[in-house]
């Protein structure tokens, strides 16, 4: 089977069958209230993951209602599931952060969580003429234009399809999140550009979720994860337990050398 097709193949189950949306009781007693965190399906859920699994938060996890999917955080679906209330936390990329705080005043970007996530897969020429990006993440095309100049043409696309579109040749290069970009063929670019990391991932939390006291221990929890994802081989363990994608070994490497990084989350000042 070509790699075009299995990512086709994968992308069409995943879009039936993955459970994005996550439960996550904090504490010891499975009686506890249910903190809900939404989450997409790729690297940024490895910060959750791992800080669940170290029990850097005490807590398990279970699938909840599967039609709430934030595959793709920048979809209607997505932001349905989170203007509806029932998410109290999410990972989202900045653009759809934003959409959501403006419109619903009832959510507020807690920090960055991940940066440099983002990687720009090229075939080996120097200046790719079109480039395929995630439909409505417009940072992604100033960055393309920072790299590539403006005659590079920019073509958004869902998520899903941009693999297939660079395997059967309709562009050039396409901008992916990491553990999507490590399985492609081609020169892979850093998004990290004159120096300046770009935000990829920001953690996002109903305000009156803020005042529970189970929230700081969350956010502690994600701060000891980022930390200790910062460890090569601890970075290099944790892909190899994500169901994502197959792992070589290498991945942690390659997250260094593309300057893809974890933060620990610090409360924005922007209310």
């Amino acid at each position: 089977m070509t790699v075009s097709k299995r990512f086709f193949m994968a992308a069409a189950g995943a879009a039936v069958v993955a459970v994005i949306l996550l439960a996550v009781a904090v504490g010891r007693d499975r009686g506890s209230p249910w903190v809900k965190i939404g989450i997409p399906d790729d690297s940024s859920s490895i910060l959750v993951s791992y800080a669940i699994r170290h029990q850097e938060i005490k807590a398990v996890i279970e699938p909840i209602m599967e039609s709430y999917s934030i595959k793709d955080c920048c979809s209607s679906t997505a932001h349905w599931a989170l203007s509806s209330g029932s998410v109290d936390l999410a990972v989202l990329c900045p653009d759809a952060a934003r959409v959501l705080v403006a419109k619903d005043k009832r959510y507020q970007i807690v920090g960055p969580v991940l940066v440099n996530s983002d990687v720009v897969v090229v075939r080996n020429q120097e200046q790719p003429r079109k480039i395929g990006i995630t439909q409505n993440r417009w940072y992604q095309k100033k960055i393309i234009r920072s790299l590539f100049g403006e005659e590079c043409q920019v073509v958004p696309m869902l998520p899903e399809g941009l693999p297939y579109a660079y395997q059967k040749g309709h562009v050039d290069g396409v901008v992916l999140d990491v553990e999507k970009a490590l399985q492609l063929p081609g020169t892979r670019i850093s998004t990290r550009v004159n120096n300046q990391d770009l935000v990829t991932y920001v953690l996002v939390a109903r305000r009156a979720f803020m005042h529970d006291p189970r929230f700081p221990r969350i956010l502690q929890g994600f701060c000891k994860a980022a930390v200790a994802l910062s460890n090569p081989e601890t970075l290099q363990d944790a892909l190899n337990s994500s169901a994502h994608n197959q792992v070589k070994g290498m991945e942690a490497g390659e997250w260094i050398r593309l300057k893809v990084r974890f933060v620990p989350p610090q409360i924005s000042q922007n209310k």
